[in-house]
């Protein structure tokens, strides 16, 4: 083993010759790769919609595809107009007024729906007749205390359009890329039924089958125009609030964009000062941010050539390559500037600092990308993009640092101010070989106590709880925040759980038997509480055939009444309702009546309380319609629950993957299984205590903190592979357990606490975004690098003290030039 080392680390030496006099022809290919990668990042493209955390193949986001190319866009923004009652004259008119306003103003609009809009059913000697509830000449409204009971009791407006206690109006506009882009015109503004715009189709065909979501710059669009209109009518006093997915895409990508920039030059910033501390010179600042810098370009232009989408997760990437790939270049440097100053040349100097660092380099950066790496096979599709691009990021950190740095070194004369670091005798050397001594004598009582910790860690890491809920990444005092905890409280629920009800057959859903069955349901859960969630409010197919049913055979009290069992004239108002209303009906079922559409409302909560809901949810489902029809639960609801499922089966085993491949790493490197296998103790532990502290505080481990555990250990190690890669060099001179720890804490102890600032400061950096996770992530994974430290100058010493006594260790040594 010993004789390979000394052979890589000659082969390291050697190779910085090369790079030295090919020195311009290694420029030229890095700045061609650099440029051409770089200059893609104008094609890099937001995704913030909640389905692209989910990956292509994922069972119930292709159910949630086909629904969407069935029913069309769910894409829907929700202007709430809040009075003590809305069915008040002068409320009516400025709901008229906005709702025609947003009509007019709003791009992309497929269907826009409110009071003014709403239609009710009635009879004309033998004829279904829609009139508008709200008649365009104010004075043919009926009396405001005969409105207000026809709304509560129609199933389409009650809880959807307006609030049950009659304070809170909505207007719900469907946005759609292949609507009109532009505004339309006063007759489509004023047009009340959507039978009158030109996108009313047939029954279930609605369009857009195959048809891709809003583009950033269109939903951009909409939600400008929307937030136009709606701002003019807040200045004259109304109460408006907006939410909806297309303002939360808004929001996310705009909160994206400002932390990726802010956390980027942030990061830059902090190293920039850091590395200007640590060197006190231009080159030392200069030439790691070049380093860095490139790295950042050359992955994120592979993510665009790859086209992948940046995701909030991606968020972290670029800061965070910044403060991993600086940490090698920091090492890299201390020994060059160190060898420089003993009086040797630049290239001499470059190439022994190359065979001391290259192998421990090339080591930390495999193990750093093996704790990214292990995200790959997430089924969290950004957690599984920021594990491949991460890794990929690291090496390329890695392969600019051992390939253009040293061509770059070769030229660097000595610095002006030849400062020297601290002596044997200095006051930090004297520290750190204090510490070396008292962790070598005090090993076992080191060793016991990091044991008691771990357990204690152990029982907060039992008491952690998960969660996934997008709303409270942001602020309190976000409005999007507000207006959707505003209409929750006020609605009951506004986020849509859709439940496709397939009969199996052509007309199956003309069966009034299926449609009596689908009411019960529905009067079984509105308003109950089922797994813990509340469902505020139903319709489907069964509440129109309902309404139409007492309009057509003047049944008293029509809206509360059973489904006629008569087939023949189920069909014959379906008929009559398809002719006047053609796109209200696509909106409920398929062309074919094969498959029926069953929307429940329910309160937006954490992801993690969605679980029980949606079990007992398609416990009932299952129980009412075996062997009668096949039932699946789609929508926004079930994507947040399998996307916070999907996080936890991939933290575990990615924990698992990156810390098994992080150990036979180790083992490899160190040539010493038992050596190897103590050596991640020290990464261990502080992870734990991480973790522990998770649990004891209460914070919830969501998707971004569950990302801490494998990155903390991937970065963790980068410490524990210098320190025993110092331990082996000093050991081969001949040195004792205890002289050899003194001796490896005075040489790579100075760089160990550099790198580690280093890098915490880059993961604290996130503590700045706008989005509450990317605070936890960074806290976390900070305090885990520093208590890494901690670990290395005081557990790993402890561990090859345990190991080997205070005999001489019999470990294959490291290499210091030829």
């Amino acid at each position: 083993m010993a004789t390979i080392l000394q052979r890589i680390g000659h082969i390291f030496y050697r190779l910085a010759g090369v790079l030295q006099r090919h020195r311009a022809v290694v420029l030229l290919c890095c700045t061609v790769l650099v440029l051409a990668l770089g200059l893609q990042l104008s094609r890099l493209r937001l995704d913030t919609t909640t389905e692209g955390y989910l990956t292509a193949s994922d069972p119930h986001l292709v159910e949630y595809i086909r629904f969407r190319q069935q029913f069309g866009s769910d894409d829907i923004v929700l202007v709430a107009l809040e009075s003590s009652s809305v069915f008040l004259p002068e409320q009516l008119h400025e709901l008229r007024r906005l709702h025609r306003e947003l009509a007019a103003g709003v791009p992309y609009l497929a269907h826009i729906v409110s009071l003014d809009s709403a239609v009710v059913a009635r009879q004309d000697d033998g004829q279904l007749v829609l009139d508008r509830l709200l008649a365009e000449d104010p004075a043919q409204w009926p009396p405001l205390e005969e409105l207000a009971r026809r709304a509560a009791e129609h199933p389409f407006i009650r809880g959807r359009l307006v609030a049950p206690d009659g304070t809170m109006a909505l207007i719900s506009l469907r946005v759609d890329p292949h609507a009109r882009a532009e505004s339309s015109s006063l007759e489509e503004a004023l047009a009340g039924f959507p039978t009158s715009t030109p996108q009313a189709a047939p029954a279930g065909q609605t369009g857009n089958k195959g048809r891709p979501a809003l583009t950033n710059r269109q939903n951009d669009a909409v939600v400008v125009a929307v937030e136009e209109i709606v701002e003019r009518h807040r200045q004259q006093g109304w109460r408006v609030h907006v939410c909806g997915t297309p303002i939360l895409k808004k929001v996310l990508g705009w909160a994206m964009a400002r932390d990726t920039l802010r956390l980027i030059l942030l990061s830059l910033a902090v190293i920039a000062v850091l590395l200007w501390l640590i060197f006190r010179r231009p080159a030392g600042v200069l030439l790691p941010l070049l380093v860095v810098v490139s790295a950042v370009l050359v992955t994120m232009g592979l993510m665009v050539v790859c086209q992948r989408p940046f995701k909030s997760p991606t968020v972290i990437l670029p800061s965070f390559l910044l403060a991993v790939g600086v940490g090698s270049s920091v090492h890299l440097l201390s020994h060059f500037f160190r060898f420089q100053r003993q009086g040797l040349a630049a290239p001499e100097a470059c190439g022994k600092a190359l065979a001391v660092t290259g192998l421990p380099i090339l080591f930390t950066s495999l193990t750093t990308a093996a704790g990214l790496a292990s995200f790959a096979g997430a089924q969290v599709a950004p957690v599984a993009d920021l594990g491949r691009f991460g890794a990929l990021g690291v090496m390329v950190a890695c392969f600019f640092t051992l390939i253009l740095l040293p061509s770059l070194l070769g030229r660097l004369p000595p610095g002006r101010r030849r400062w020297e670091a601290a002596t044997a005798e200095g006051a930090v050397d004297r520290w750190l070989a204090g510490i070396a001594r008292l962790a070598v004598r005090r090993a076992w009582w080191i060793l016991g106590v990091s044991v008691l910790l771990m357990v204690l860690a152990l029982v907060g890491v039992s008491r952690i709880r998960f969660s996934h809920n997008p709303l409270a990444w942001f602020p309190a005092d976000m409005p999007l925040r507000q207006a959707v905890e505003r209409l929750d409280r006020v609605l009951g629920g506004i986020v849509q759980v859709e439940v496709l009800i397939d009969s199996g057959r052509a007309g199956g859903c003309r069966d009034p038997e299926l449609l009596r069955r689908v009411r019960a349901l529905q009067h079984e859960l509105t308003g109950q509480t089922v797994g813990g969630v509340r469902v505020a409010a139903s319709f489907s197919l069964a509440d129109l055939v309902a309404e139409l049913d007492g309009v057509l055979t003047g049944w008293p009290d029509a809206r509360r009444s059973d489904i006629s069992p008569d087939a023949e004239l189920l069909a014959q108002e379906l008929l009559l309702f398809e002719n006047i209303a053609p796109r209200e009906l696509s909106e409920l079922v398929d062309v074919e009546y094969r498959l029926l559409r069953l929307t429940l409302l329910a309160p937006w909560v954490d992801a993690v309380a969605y679980g029980p809901f949606l079990r007992e949810l398609e416990q009932r489902l299952q129980r009412e319609f075996a062997g009668t029809a096949r039932v699946t639960v789609t929508g926004l609801i079930p994507l947040l629950a399998r996307t916070l499922a999907a996080a936890m089966d991939s933290a575990v085993a990615s924990s698992f993957i990156s810390f098994l491949s992080i150990t036979l790493f180790m083992v490899l490197l160190l040539g010493h299984v038992r050596l190897g296998l103590m050596s991640m103790l020290p990464n261990l532990v502080p992870i734990l205590l991480a973790l522990g502290c998770m649990g004891w505080l209460g914070i919830p481990l969501d998707m971004y903190t569950m990302l801490s555990g494998s990155i903390a250990i991937g970065l963790a190690v980068d410490d524990t592979i210098h320190f025993m890669h110092g331990f082996q060099y000093a050991s081969s001179q001949g040195l004792g357990v205890e002289q050899a720890v003194v001796r490896t804490m005075q040489t790579a102890g100075r760089a160990m606490i550099i790198s580690s600032v280093v890098l915490a400061a880059g993961a604290f950096v996130c503590t700045v975004s706008t989005l509450r996770q990317f605070h936890l992530f960074g806290m976390l994974n900070g305090s885990a690098i520093l208590l890494a430290l901690v670990a290395d100058f005081l557990i790993s010493p402890a561990v090859v003290a345990v190991l080997f006594g205070r005999r001489r260790p019999r470990v294959a040594p490291a290499v210091e030039g030829r």
